[in-house]
């Protein structure tokens, strides 16, 4: 058995293999076009496994990193459950933490898969509700536009951008977005075959900027239900924008005789209370489920650019292998013990860290509160977002 990154010349029999399995089939187009990365297991120059890796900025609040998304692990069926998949998942560290951050997954808590990436040290970052709603009869007196073509888009690229900007990017757990992000998608995502693009848009009383946005994918994919996947949306924390915004989806949808729209949303986003209220339908749930290769080293690189903390101040942190990492050259300190998984949820902006020193998750070998606060400043505890567009 060989494990080894994937080569360019591997490409014809990596598409053949996936082609071979039970899930969306990948091209040599939406491979390359996306970078696609992967760990491959060969047994005796026969290629029986392929790991696929999508590389991602990943917003984490007040910066991106680059990380890779895992979309699913394809094993010829005669060499399931003999331990491949984990040597495979072992080799992503090595062969790429010096360019990536880390990896994830999205996955439904159901099931096998969700408990073995558990096994291999994968923490659940963000619960995320996939929902539906029939297709209600409405006919609205609201001014929006709908464009499905990307001649269409490319006019109003940078307005969609400045409206995605203004309400969205509060929030963490996206992906980068620029000009060319949505064209892009819509060229070169894999699943690009079973859908049909457009944008529904809801401009300003003075037509100057867009208000609120939604991307959507017409398609049957799946269960033969014709619909709206809504792939992103954007609109203010306001309720009657959410009216009018999901309202002019309603009508065109009606329009097309479509069944259902359906939205996958975060817990975290404020979106979700008024979607829950607006008789949409829990389908099912699934979590994004990933770990760092080095967060100590994120860590004390992102204190390091702290010239107060760095200067004034010494931080210790020790970690669950025992380590002592320091940085600072001050008199005054602070100490914490903590666990891999705080730590790494710490760096994602995914921790509180009072609560968690409160609950005895983070233990305070040495107090200071004022490099603490200087620490709690560095790493927010931030809400992150999901879009549906952003699953692989």
């Amino acid at each position: 058995m060989k494990i080894r990154v994937y080569k360019k010349s591997d490409l014809e029999d990596v598409i053949s293999l996936i082609e071979r399995s039970n899930f969306t089939n990948r091209t040599a187009e939406t491979w390359n076009k996306n970078n696609m990365k992967a760990i491959l297991a060969f047994d005796n120059d026969k290629l029986i496994g392929a790991y696929p890796l999508q590389p991602r900025k990943l917003s984490i609040g007040d910066e991106f990193i680059n990380v890779l998304f895992a979309t699913s692990v394809y094993i010829n069926r005669k060499f399931r459950r003999k331990g491949i998949g984990t040597l495979m998942n072992d080799k992503i560290k090595e062969a790429f933490d010096k360019e990536y951050e880390g990896i994830f997954v999205y996955k439904n808590r159901e099931g096998d898969a969700y408990k073995w990436y558990q096994s291999l040290g994968y923490n659940a970052y963000i619960k995320i509700l996939s929902l539906n709603k029939t297709i209600d009869k409405i006919k609205t007196h609201n001014n929006f536009l709908y464009y499905d073509s990307t001649k269409d888009l490319n006019k109003v690229k940078k307005d969609i951008l400045d409206c995605y900007e203004l309400h969205n990017n509060s929030y963490a757990g996206g992906a980068y977005h620029h000009n060319n992000y949505w064209s892009k998608y819509i060229a070169h995502s894999y699943h690009k075959e079973h859908y049909k693009y457009s944008f529904i848009i809801n401009p300003s009383k003075d037509n100057k900027k867009i208000n609120s946005y939604a991307f959507l994918g017409e398609t049957a994919i799946r269960d033969g239900i014709k619909r709206f996947d809504i792939l992103e949306q954007c609109v203010s924390n306001n309720s009657e924008a959410k009216e009018v915004l999901f309202d002019s989806i309603l009508e065109v949808a009606n329009k097309k005789r479509l069944k259902e729209i359906r939205i996958q949303v975060s817990k975290e986003d404020n979106i979700l209370n008024w979607i829950q209220k607006s008789n949409f339908t829990i389908r099912w749930e699934f979590d994004l489920l990933g770990y760092l290769f080095n967060p100590i080293d994120y860590l004390l690189k992102k204190i390091e650019r702290s010239k107060k903390l760095r200067d004034c101040h010494k931080f210790i942190l020790i970690t669950d292998n025992g380590a002592q990492n320091s940085i600072g050259k001050g008199s005054q300190h602070l100490a914490l013990s903590i666990s891999d998984d705080e730590l790494s949820k710490l760096v994602l902006n995914r921790l509180d860290m009072r609560s968690s020193m409160m609950n005895g998750r983070i233990k305070v070998i040495k107090e200071n509160k004022e490099i603490l606060n200087r620490i709690i400043s560095l790493f927010p505890k931030t809400d992150w977002q999901f879009q549906h567009m952003e699953y692989v």
